[in-house]
């Protein structure tokens, strides 16, 4: 087994998906780094730092690597190479996922929940979260195709609660379309776009994601869900039944360690809308933008702590953001945690041992210890490991998800009937 006190090198577990970047980007620049052979026809999409079963790491010390053990308790940290969009999609909270995985463990083949937070390291788009009523109505009633399908299926009111409500049961209905159906109305919204306004970034969007996916019902996903550009160092939150899609650029995204993804539209993978239907959060919520919270502004650099919030004990990761000849002394946590390096290169020193890291490097950091940072060009690292300021609300969350799939009968698939979770299910879903 991997001894896991002393710094030593992670190597990033590679995930060749058709959305990532062919040949090049920040996941081919980490592979080839880590000693990987690059195939200049394949797409890199993601490089995957931590223990998950699915793909684990490997330790690297002394010319021998040793897969990450199953105990390392890090956080998943993971490149993201982002050429074509990715599916619209959701993660299951602390109560769906054991239950997904105990059901269908051949899909969902862990118990854990999936919040995550993406970290833009170049120009990032990303669509999440419903949309308000009013930005709804304005861009559906936009294109006489989508107005036609929605009817009166949305009515102007004031009533707060049927105005969230509303949004999510129409969102709901486009979703669980067949292709079949859907593809004419979106073919002729696609055709009504030059001639719409109030719209433009929109129909931006929408071409950007019919151009990938012709036809499908995800295509229309910008009338219904906030599109955001982030700029390099912007972070976002994404809360488990939280809809979203990334669409392009590169990140850095850290998450609890899972894999567990509902989708409903741009992909070719499996479609589970009723089931996405069931558990998405209907909670109509502008997106934040965050830099973190400024832990220490140094003479050569800057140290900031993204911990979305306050007790979301799955992960924290800490940005340092240095000049060249900067040296830091890492905070001692009793976790273990991992130190990637996203820009430029430096090096990393505890007791009588020292590695170089560059771009694409990542390196094990053991519970307990203080090492010393120094980066050597202007560079930029990130600190991932789990949440010690965090409150662990697991069980809580499982006792209260479980009534409402016990009360909901949850099915997979198949079932066109959008079930109407009970409030009950987002009591004590971290709240911002």
């Amino acid at each position: 087994m991997a001894q896991v006190n002393k710094i030593q090198y992670v190597k990033p577990a590679i995930q060749n998906y058709g959305w990532g970047s062919k040949g090049g980007g920040p996941v081919a620049h980490s592979a080839s780094v880590n000693g990987y052979s690059i195939d200049p026809s394949k797409e890199y999409a993601e490089a995957w730092f931590g223990s998950h079963p699915t793909a684990p790491s490997h330790l690297v010390s002394e010319g021998k690597e040793e897969p990450m053990p199953q105990t390392a308790n890090v956080p998943l940290l993971k490149f993201l190479g982002i050429r074509a969009p990715l599916s619209i999609q959701l993660h299951p909270d602390h109560g769906s996922a054991p239950f997904l995985h105990s059901s269908f463990p051949n899909i969902y083949k862990d118990p854990g929940a999936k919040p995550e937070m993406v970290v833009a390291i170049t120009p990032l788009r990303v669509m999440m979260g419903i949309r308000s009523y009013d930005e709804l109505r304005k861009s559906a009633f936009a294109l006489p195709a989508v107005a036609k399908f929605l009817g009166k299926q949305i009515e102007d009111t004031n009533d707060v609660d049927l105005r969230e409500s509303e949004v999510s049961r129409i969102l709901c209905k486009w979703m669980l379309l067949s292709s079949e159906e859907a593809a004419p109305i979106v073919k002729q919204a696609m055709s009504e776009l030059n001639s719409s306004s109030g719209i433009e970034r929109e129909r931006e969007v929408m071409r950007q994601l019919n151009k990938a996916f012709p036809d499908d019902v995800g295509v229309l996903a910008p009338l219904f869900l906030n599109v955001l550009d982030l700029v390099p160092g912007d972070a976002l939150f994404v809360s488990p039944n939280t809809l979203h899609a990334y669409i392009d650029g590169d990140a850095v995204e850290i998450m609890n360690s899972s894999d567990n993804v509902i989708r409903a539209g741009l992909t070719p993978k499996l479609r589970d809308a009723t089931l996405l239907c069931n558990l998405l959060s209907a909670e109509e919520k502008a997106p934040k933008l965050t830099h973190g919270e400024q832990e220490e502004e140094l003479a050569l650099g800057r140290i900031s702590v993204l911990r979305p919030v306050p007790y979301v004990h799955d992960f924290e990761l800490t940005h340092f953001s240095l000049d060249s000849n900067a040296k830091v002394t890492l905070k001692s946590l009793p976790v273990n945690s991992m130190l990637l390096c996203s820009h430029g290169h430096g090096s990393v020193h505890l007791d009588h041992s020292s590695l170089d890291i560059t771009q694409g490097q990542c390196i094990w950091i053991p519970a307990n210890t203080s090492p010393e940072l120094t980066s050597h060009s202007v560079a930029s690292f990130f600190r991932a490991n789990t949440n010690q300021a965090g409150q662990d609300t697991t069980e809580i969350l499982s006792e209260i998800n479980q009534l409402v799939f016990e009360s909901g009968d949850i099915k997979q698939g198949g079932d066109q009937n959008v079930q109407k979770a009970s409030k009950a299910a987002y009591l004590l879903r971290p709240i911002e």
